[in-house]
């Protein structure tokens, strides 16, 4: 989508960016608590960009976000299995280590 970028300010200058494209990345993020994701996109937004490997994503459906008339659908976006960072054997091994 358009995003409009200005600087504002005289004594403090700023960058501010603002569009429709912006508010809905906002609105998406701000569903990321109610639903206890780590990291949600739009699916256009997933479906757009290749899904870099180590990642999985899982369609969640439809939200009323705020400021939109229509349902946007949302995906989760996390590690696949045995691809996490800091897996339950790298901790245990990690303990024993610590342990001496």
């Amino acid at each position: 989508g358009t995003v409009v970028t200005a600087e504002v300010g005289d004594l403090r200058r700023d960058i501010v960016h603002s569009g429709d494209v912006v508010n809905t990345a906002a609105r998406v993020e701000a569903e990321c608590r109610p639903r206890g994701e780590r990291l949600l996109l739009s699916a256009r937004m997933a479906e757009a960009m290749p899904v870099p490997e180590g990642l999985t994503l899982r369609p969640l459906g439809d939200a009323l976000l705020r400021g939109k008339a229509e349902a946007v659908a949302l995906v989760a976006v996390s590690p696949r299995l045995g691809d996490r960072l800091g897996s339950a054997d790298e901790e245990t091994e990690a303990e024993s280590v610590a342990a001496g």
